[in-house]
């Protein structure tokens, strides 16, 4: 288990002993992303494919629990968890079928299966967007002039340091206006949009606050330069553990749905991140 679900599932585990009596909801949904989690670790096939769905699900959950919603819980957002509460509990039980499922079924309704994923994915997407306004934490950008002139530090700053040959940085930017973090990333191939490159992901920072003014979760967004083009922006959820500078999050680009795992490091004043998408049926 490393770090960064630890901490998800730290900030879990006080949720489910601080919620308020009067959010049963809330005590409902923490108890259910537990159940998907310990069950996730006894299934027998499509194994990758649960636990991706599982960490998404922790790292909403995980996202969620922090957030004091005491001014947000009106009947719109009441209504949003418990819909949010009906999903988890049809993603357990579709978890629940993969732990004595035969190697027979599985051949026979793999696509099913396949599809059925999918689908969930984008579900919990919906769902954490519809939160995520909800509870109103997304503050767009409100600067379009001084968001173009970060981006181009970020290129001189890359164009400096890094010989040409190197892919395109992305760039990662907060919602807040002067925090911005610039992400060299994964390549995808020219011809096609299927699996990107993997490499380790390089992340250089510039921002004129403390350290920790940088370990904002939230609704973040990021864009990359490719092939003499810019794509994105892109939205994603991240959850930044200030503790232990570890950030876990996921989100969905032109390429596909990916997660993302990563720790701040004191000695080089980086985030080190890595990106790994949904591709197809993991078995």
């Amino acid at each position: 288990m490393d770090l960064a679900s630890s901490s998800t599932m730290s900030t879990i585990s006080v949720a489910l002993t601080t919620v308020p009596q009067s959010i049963p909801v809330l005590s409902s949904i923490y108890k259910i992303s537990t159940d998907i989690r310990e069950t996730t670790q006894r299934v027998q096939v499509n194994k990758q494919q649960c636990e991706q769905l599982s960490e998404r699900i922790d790292t909403l959950i995980g996202f969620l629990a922090e957030r004091d919603l005491s001014h947000c819980l009106n009947q719109a957002m009441h209504r949003a968890l418990y819909r949010l509460e009906t999903f988890l509990r049809q993603c357990l039980e579709f978890i629940s079928t993969f732990i004595e499922a035969s190697w027979f079924k599985r051949l026979i309704n793999n696509k099913d299966y396949e599809k059925k994923f999918l689908d969930l994915n984008r579900e919990l997407t919906q769902y954490s967007n519809d939160l995520n306004f909800g509870i109103g934490l997304t503050n767009l950008p409100k600067n379009e002039k001084q968001n173009k002139n970060a981006q181009a530090d970020i290129e001189s700053d890359e164009s400096d340091e890094f010989d040409n040959d190197f892919p395109q940085p992305q760039t990662l930017e907060i919602v807040d206006d002067d925090q911005y973090i610039g992400i060299t990333n994964r390549e995808t191939s020219r011809k096609t949009k299927d699996t990107p490159h993997m490499s380790t992901a390089r992340t250089v920072i510039n921002y004129q606050q403390t350290q920790d003014t940088i370990f904002v979760s939230g609704l973040w967004k990021y864009q990359y330069y490719q092939y003499n083009q810019w794509y994105g922006p892109f939205k994603q959820q991240l959850v930044f553990n200030p503790m232990t500078r570890t950030i876990n999050g996921y989100g969905q680009d032109n390429v596909g749905q990916y997660v993302l795992n990563g720790s701040f490091s004191e000695v080089t004043g980086k985030i080190e991140m890595t990106q790994r998408y949904q591709v197809g049926l993991l078995m």
